[in-house]
């Protein structure tokens, strides 16, 4: 009688089974499933290994197959089975370094990457990337702070980070830092009354009598309505607009007031429209825009000269607003996903913040 090809012997058949899925047999002479020597009738000891001394895997004990290879396909002596060399065909050796001496994730024996750093990102002097230690002392100027006056944190000796605003958001001037995707902030900017901007006797008076109070009653208002208004001159305009710049309001280009990072992103979705119709337009033309300046020096100027333009030429601000907010389409709709993207992530900060 054979089982798998297997001549039976002095094995036979349990009455019983029970739970197994395959016929679990027992030998003759030892009433067990393993016969004198130690092995079951498919030729494994209890650990599994063969006679020859391998496993089912085909390794042996010490982890070599019979071609005397071990997992990583390394012999004993240390070369690969592929390249019979020292390293694998990808460059790495047994112990996973390559010839320059760095693991497969760019680390040494030591645990330093190439860039000088370990997994925890702290060199071999114990010194952090941003150049301070664990105990927080900068590595040039052994102190807390950094040369140029700033701790790990980012604050200076006064506890001013290096945007001039201290832990609790406010500057030296005593202004709290507004985040426009914080409500309460922006609503506290909105309610920030006139006589706090510190504008000249002129202006506050002027905006008081047209019963402008608080930066709230100046949403309601653009450029226009303000130069029309009679308790108002140009000179009074330009400096409401100044100072509202300081608070990160700006005039879009509809005369009307928006928070600078809010226009940028609203005003992108009219400007692809625009942008289109600019794309089939020559831009090489000689035809001269905002005085002496081309459509082609426009696109070449910063943002900041680009509002400089708008400042100084009041008198066409209508005919340069249009050919400045062209030469403004390309920087703004390749920044719209960047902004989108620190948006979004400033509102799940702030929706956790919310939920501590």
């Amino acid at each position: 009688m054979e089982y798998m090809g297997k001549s039976l012997g002095k094995w036979k058949k349990m009455k019983d089974s029970g739970s197994y899925s395959w016929p679990k047999w027992i030998h003759v002479d030892t009433g067990t499933e393993y016969d004198p020597e130690g092995y079951d009738m498919e030729g494994y000891d209890s650990e599994g290994y063969d006679r020859a001394g391998y496993g089912r895997t085909g390794y042996d004990r010490a982890g070599y197959d019979k071609a005397g290879y071990d997992k990583k396909g390394y012999n004993r002596e240390g070369l690969h089975k592929i390249t019979k060399e020292e390293y694998d065909e990808k460059g790495y050796n047994r112990y996973g370094y390559n010839r320059e001496g760095y693991d497969r994730q760019g680390y040494d024996k030591e645990g330093y990457g190439k860039s000088g750093y370990d997994r925890a990102g702290y060199d071999r002097e114990g010194y952090y990337r941003d150049g301070f230690n664990r105990e927080g002392l900068h590595k040039i100027t052994k102190e807390e702070y950094d040369e140029n006056g700033y701790n790990r944190a980012g604050y200076d000796r006064e506890g001013y980070n290096r945007e001039g605003y201290n832990r609790e958001g406010y500057n030296r001037e005593g202004k709290k830092f507004i985040d426009i995707q914080n409500k309460e902030d922006v609503n506290a900017l909105l309610g920030t009354r006139i006589e706090d901007l510190n504008l000249s006797a002129r202006t506050l008076n002027g905006l008081l009598r047209a019963n402008i109070h608080t930066l709230q009653d100046l949403l309601h208002m653009n450029k226009q309505k303000l130069l029309k208004s009679k308790n108002l001159g140009k000179v009074s305009v330009n400096e409401i607009i100044s100072k509202l710049e300081y608070y990160g309001w700006r005039v879009n280009e509809d005369g009307e007031l928006e928070l600078k990072e809010i226009e940028e992103t609203i005003e992108t979705e009219n400007l692809q429209d625009e942008h289109d119709e600019t794309k089939t337009k020559d831009l090489s033309s000689e035809q001269t825009i905002a005085g002496d300046k081309t459509q082609e020096e426009l696109e070449n100027m910063s943002e900041e000269e680009l509002q400089q333009i708008i400042a100084n030429n009041d008198q066409t601000i209508e005919e340069n607003s249009t050919a400045i907010k062209k030469a403004l389409v390309q920087r703004i709709l390749a920044q719209q996903k960047t902004i989108s993207e620190q948006q979004s992530e400033i509102s799940k900060l702030s929706s956790q913040k919310k939920e501590l």
